[in-house]
């Protein structure tokens, strides 16, 4: 039996700050780095791509919804313990951390109402504080 597609956005927290404070060059090594976390160990069939900005999506076929919220959560954690320095210096760079969003496709559904419900997730994540994860479950 094959499970709907699982879906995650995800959303580096307070970007802007980074490009402000380190220079663009860091800001496009963070988002090399987030991108390269995202696709480390990906399931199969699984798309990870750059969605606007310091936007994320990882689309997740035949991917049970527990799996990809708990894929999600591991990324999230990934990248709030990384510890990252500026290239060729010891210079610790502040924390990055990530919001995340995770919905489930729903059998007939439009594409858009797929995406906006993983993006609603998203938003409350970043509302409630950032660096967590919100699954469509919780805007219920």
């Amino acid at each position: 039996m094959t499970c709907p597609p699982s879906l995650i956005l995800c959303d580096i927290d307070h970007f802007k700050q980074f490009n402000d404070t380190y220079g663009h060059l860091i800001g496009d090594s963070i988002l090399r780095y987030f991108a390269g976390l995202l696709k480390r160990d990906a399931l199969d069939g699984q798309v990870t791509c750059r969605y606007g900005g310091e936007e994320f999506v990882i689309l997740l076929p035949d991917t049970a919804f527990d799996r990809a919220v708990d894929l999600a959560e591991n990324k999230r954690h990934a990248i709030e313990s990384a510890q990252l320095k500026r290239k060729g210096s010891e210079q610790t760079l502040k924390q990055v951390t990530a919001s995340f969003g995770v919905a489930c496709y729903r059998r007939g559904e439009e594409t858009e109402g797929f995406i906006k419900r993983a993006d609603d997730a998203l938003y409350k994540a970043k509302n409630s504080g950032r660096n967590r994860l919100v699954t469509e479950k919780a805007l219920v």
